[in-house]
């Protein structure tokens, strides 16, 4: 608090060390100016008594009334500034336990060669006779500063628990988790008509798995006896809404494992019109405007055939004249898709109205990478530095890479794909949408005032839908579509893949035009929360925040504007094995990050302890009485002595 006095640290006191008796923090700098005013004043006050003891005509004992008096009016000091001793903490390791804790793996770490001085329990449903039961991580990090060293026994701690665990060396002794749900990974918001994939992997089992929707099963999949079967299961909501699945597995016998739910939002279609320019016939786009067209997408398609002749298609759009740009055609798109030999071959007009349409009213471009976007060269164009602002890294000797992606939406699932002998090198202003699992960006999008630009390294994405992946080539494009599109068209909110549970907070993120847009939190009771959102540095659309479920069921966020995302809170204990593998995997992480740290871990942040004020108060009271300062101050009367 501002107004409160600060307490001053003490490191030693002596006779001739009064100046360096006392640590103030940078904070704390303004009262010390106040302070060496009240040590003026307690010197003045000092010398005072000590000038009135030299005066006594009593003269015995005067050194040690002058030291007393010193001491009487040094502890009144201290009283008030309320010193504290430095010490140095003594480094200990602990044990902490977490749930899935073995007794017998308990007993063994107890009896082995590792000393430790503490034993903490998290595991509410653990008996240990030897643990301090503490209710998080947090508790033993204020209250037992000397730990720099915890071995963690069982399933561990989830992610956003170890943000509070800065400066502890951790090892782990895992526990393996229970059969179920290892990864899981569905689409929470789809629009009517389209297809639902959920794609998970069960660590081991026997029997069936089947997904239950409203009507009854939707589909299933017979499990003999394997360990990390992957499944897929497809189906497509029949109305709008909001829904629950049921995620059930059964052994031969009919026994129940687990039945978990997924939760499901249906809604409209949303119409976007895209605009495709490309060189050449390619597969690429055959297979993606199939797919948009599902999708109930409006498509427009102008491909040269010859010198100065196109071929052109209308798919859920009315025809029109295509062979120049105007600004009025391109105002009716939302996203423009072209190559770059397009590009090139436009006249410096139209690639102005591009310009203009992207920078001024919000138009999204995608630049298909080809020898003109990758091997620039001599082949310059007016703006070329506007749309091919794209620095890349060369694979030498390579026609092409086979690379795995990892994309937000994807959790644990594994993508392979052909790339271009490339990388998208990391830039100031450059958002990274895809990356290889080595951390190489495939694709990436710019801002370029009101509108974006973006390219991808992906080589022939319809592969997907011929091997049968068909779902892999609908969450790429949904992602390089969502991320282009025209900011008018969009408000979209986006939360972590997988379930949402009570009492864990999720990390919401909102990609909005809107300035200082705050989140507005509905439960199915009424219950309204506001949320605060965070800006994020590069991409000014970009904002999060994080909330905390509080009741289970079904929570609606939203701004102004509108646009909501809907999702269901379910109770702590569903879904075990995959928060089981969710803290094991968020441990490991921490643990191989603590042991690269490890030299930080042995520095000693200095500690202090407060000095009880009562040995003050006894030294001047002791003092007081010796020095004789009640005699000093009394009032002498003389007695009248009748004659």
């Amino acid at each position: 608090m501002p107004n409160e006095t600060p307490k001053l640290n003490c490191r030693s006191v002596t006779s001739g060390n009064l100046e360096n008796a006392f640590e103030l923090g940078p904070a704390e700098y303004p009262r010390w100016k106040s302070l060496s005013s009240d040590f003026g004043d307690y010197g003045f006050f000092l010398t005072g008594l000590i000038w009135t003891a030299v005066r006594r005509q009593d003269r015995r004992r005067l050194k040690l009334r002058v030291l007393a008096t010193a001491v009487s009016v040094l502890a009144l000091l201290l009283l008030v500034l309320q010193p504290q001793w430095r010490t140095e903490l003594k480094i200990t390791e602990a044990i902490l336990v977490t749930p899935g804790t073995d007794a017998s793996q308990f007993r063994n770490f107890l009896n082995s060669n590792i000393r430790v001085s503490r034993v903490f329990s998290l595991d509410k449903n653990a008996d240990f006779r030897e643990a301090i039961a503490v209710p998080d991580l947090a508790f033993i990090i204020r209250n037992y500063p000397e730990i720099r060293m915890m071995h963690i026994l069982g399933h561990g701690l989830h992610d956003y628990e170890w943000q509070e665990a800065k400066g502890v060396a951790v090892q782990f002794h895992r526990s393996l988790p229970e059969a179920g749900i290892q990864n899981i990974w569905w689409k929470r918001l789809v629009h009517l008509g389209e297809q639902v994939h959920v794609q998970g992997k069960l660590t081991r089992g026997d029997g069936r798995l089947m997904l239950m929707g409203p009507a009854g099963e939707v589909d299933s999949t017979q499990i003999n006896d394997q360990e990390n079967f992957s499944f897929n299961f497809q189906f497509t909501p029949p109305d709008t809404g909001l829904f629950l699945y049921n995620l059930i597995f059964k052994t031969k016998d009919g026994h129940l494992v687990f039945d978990e739910q997924i939760d499901l939002l249906t809604v409209p279609i949303s119409n976007m019109k895209i605009l495709i320019l490309e060189n050449a016939p390619r597969f690429e786009t055959k297979y993606l405007k199939n797919w948009l067209v599902k999708q109930k997408h409006s498509v427009v398609i102008r491909t040269k055939i010859s010198r100065g002749r196109f071929r052109f298609e209308f798919l859920n759009h009315s025809k029109m004249p295509l062979n120049r740009l105007t600004s009025n055609l391109l105002k009716d798109f939302d996203l423009i898709i072209i190559d770059g030999k397009s590009l090139q071959s436009l006249t410096n007009a139209e690639r102005n109205l591009i310009k203009s349409g992207i920078t001024d009213d919000g138009l999204g471009a995608l630049i298909v990478a080809d020898e003109i976007v990758l091997n620039g060269g001599d082949n310059t164009f007016s703006d070329r530095s506007f749309f091919l602002n794209f620095s890349f890294e060369k694979f030498p000797d390579l026609e092409y890479r086979t690379v795995k992606l990892t994309m937000a939406n994807f959790d644990g699932i594994t993508i392979e794909a052909t790339a271009e002998p490339f990388a998208i090198k990391e830039d100031v202003g450059l958002k990274p949408v895809i990356k290889d699992n080595t951390g190489q960006i495939l694709a990436g999008v710019s801002h370029r005032s009101k509108g974006l630009i973006g390219t991808s390294l992906i080589r022939n994405s319809y592969k997907w839908v011929l091997a049968g992946e068909s779902q892999y080539h609908a969450v790429y494009w949904s992602r390089i579509i969502n991320e282009l599109a025209k900011e008018d068209s969009r408000e979209l909110w986006q939360i972590r893949p997988g379930p949402v549970f009570v009492d864990q907070p999720i990390d919401l993120q909102l990609v909005t035009s809107s300035t200082y847009p705050a989140g507005m939190m509905k439960t199915e009771s009424g219950v309204t929360d506001i949320i605060y959102l965070q800006q994020d540095r590069i991409n000014p659309r970009q904002w999060s925040g994080i909330y905390w479920p509080k009741h289970e069921g079904w929570y609606r966020v939203s701004t102004q504007r509108g646009n909501p995302l809907w999702f269901y809170a379910q109770k702590p204990d569903q879904w075990k094995s995959w928060q089981q593998n969710k803290k094991i995997s968020a441990t490991e992480q921490f643990a191989a990050l603590s042991a690269m740290k490890e030299d930080s871990f042995a520095e000693i942040t200095p500690q202090f302890q407060p000095i009880s004020l009562l040995w003050f108060f006894y030294f001047s009271w002791r003092a007081t009485l010796f020095s004789g300062l009640k005699e000093n101050f009394e009032i002498r009367v003389t007695p009248l002595i009748p004659n």
